[in-house]
């Protein structure tokens, strides 16, 4: 199961391969693609020559390798009104352009047409000794108002793109090609300084998670970006040390066991505890924002303990939380105060009016939560949606505040309580596994963990209640707010991070 929680890094590099992976992860292509002023700057020019009324236009985009030559021009409808792309694949005679070009008008829809002659980036010799033979094919069409149209070739052989232009510019000079240009415009694609974020954006919009959850913080990249010529070459070097620092900590985790770091928020206000979860997870498996959450350790106003141990491990702390499969889950007061009159002791159940409960209704609501529906996922097993209960009542909200107020000295027996009843529903549930309870488990590297759940042979679900108030409970004070459960968090992990020496 490890291998699902470090997940390899996807950067595709080439059009083909983006598009393949959008659609999979249902997003647009082209809203993963950043702006190259320059090149759209000549676009806009070509658009106006046409505009202009005079005539057709070709030229050859000659870039490097890897630049985003083809990835600028298929997007190009996302950055300009009305603009129709055209491709032509290698297979097509250029001789019949032309004759494609007038079937596409039903298509294109009165839009302006730009063709991309792709996938020929180093011409094949029949293409550079074919040349005069196609522009003398286009040189009427493009005259006519049908061949209002930008054609374009990608290419990055500089000597092919010299001497296919010269050959353009012999046969039909400026009613082929642009006078400033003669055929060839240089391309650069994108600064490199926006390389980071474009692959940041990337890898977000295909995993749900961006470079630091895969060990590449901006930090680590600076180093990639002066020896990378492309972009293409600057996602290698990323998806290179990704790789690299994702099987050192694979490595690590098979050796010393897999821990996952689940956050159970108790609290007596539901939407307070929804918000504070809401606040500090993303996606639907209520995995720890990392941007929120790497925020607070690089707040250099933050002088906490907690925060300087993490910025020593500032260049791994996105993969580290990832790692750890950390995860916050709220648990509202009702199954709570379930949890106390089923399976507590004397103690915690002294404050409650109500001291005992039937375990029936106290399972059904555990099995309401969304911590219990992911681990039966992570134990290969179905689960319906988890649902919110009704209206709590006002008598179980003051119930769950009176057992609060013993946690500061009491959260072990607390913590007893809320896995047996784990124990029990997942017992009433069929499952058979091992949970122990406020033990240290050798099997995770001495980690004393609230409660264990052993979902593989060294691997655990560990659940670290946290038993917090919105109205002042024993402090005083709202401990359900971000601003308390974030340094908790971090300090949980930072424990589990040195137990297991990551």
């Amino acid at each position: 199961m490890t291998e699902s929680i470090l997940s390899p890094l996807q950067l595709p590099r080439r059009w083909e391969v983006l598009t393949d992976r959008a659609e999979e992860a249902g997003v647009d292509p082209s809203d993963l693609v950043e702006r190259a002023p320059l090149a759209e700057a000549r676009i806009d020019q070509l658009l106006s020559r046409i505009q202009s009324g005079s005539g057709g236009v070709f030229e050859i985009l000659l870039g490097k390798s890897g630049s985003g030559k083809t990835t600028f021009v298929k997007s190009l409808p996302r950055f300009f009104d009305n603009i129709f792309v055209i491709s032509i694949d290698p297979g097509v005679d250029l001789n019949d352009l032309p004759q494609i070009i007038k079937r596409s008008d039903q298509e294109a829809k009165g839009k302006h047409k730009l063709v991309l002659i792709e996938k020929r980036d180093n011409p094949r010799q029949a293409d550079i000794d074919g040349s005069r033979d196609y522009f003398i094919s286009w040189l009427d069409f493009l005259r006519e108002s049908e061949g209002n149209v930008v054609i374009l070739w990608t290419m990055t052989d500089p000597n092919a793109a010299k001497e296919i232009a010269e050959t353009a510019w012999d046969v039909g000079r400026d009613s082929i090609c642009a006078h400033d240009s003669r055929g060839v415009f240089s391309f650069e694609g994108v600064g490199k300084s926006k390389y980071y974020d474009i692959a940041d954006n990337t890898a977000l919009n295909l995993s749900g998670d961006g470079l630091e959850a895969y060990g590449v913080s901006r930090e680590v990249a600076a180093a990639f970006i002066d020896k990378s010529e492309t972009i293409s070459d600057f996602f290698q070097e990323v998806i290179s040390a990704s790789a690299a620092s994702t099987t050192h900590f694979r490595s690590l985790i098979r050796e010393r066991g897999q821990p996952r770091l689940w956050v159970l928020l108790h609290g007596d206000d539901r939407s307070a505890i929804g918000h504070t979860v809401g606040s500090l997870t993303q996606g639907s498996h209520w995995q720890v924002d990392l941007s929120r959450i790497l925020d607070t350790i690089d707040d250099n106003h933050n002088t906490a303990t907690y925060a300087k141990e993490w910025r020593k491990r500032r260049a791994n702390a996105g993969q580290l939380l990832r790692a750890l499969d950390a995860r916050v889950f709220a648990i509202p007061p009702n199954v709570s105060v379930h949890a106390v009159r089923c399976f507590g002791d004397g103690v915690v159940k002294g404050p409650l009016k109500n001291k005992s409960g039937a375990k029936a209704p106290a399972a059904a609501s555990l099995r309401s939560t969304p911590v219990y529906k992911e681990l039966l996922i992570v134990l290969g097993k179905e689960a319906s949606p988890s649902k919110a209960s009704g209206k709590i009542a006002d008598a179980t909200i003051e119930e769950y505040k009176a057992i609060q107020a013993l946690a500061r000295n009491n959260d072990e027996k607390l913590n007893q309580a809320i896995g047996k009843l784990f124990e029990y529903t997942l017992q009433e549930d069929g499952l058979d596994v091992e949970v122990s309870i406020e033990k240290r488990s050798d099997l995770i590297s001495g980690i004393q963990v609230d409660i264990g759940i052993r979902v593989g042979q060294a691997e655990f679900v560990c659940l670290e209640p946290t038993w917090r108030s919105k109205s002042g409970g024993d402090s005083g004070q709202n401990t359900l707010s971000e601003g308390h459960i974030k340094p908790y968090l971090l300090d949980k992990a930072l424990k589990y991070i040195a137990a297991m020496d990551l």
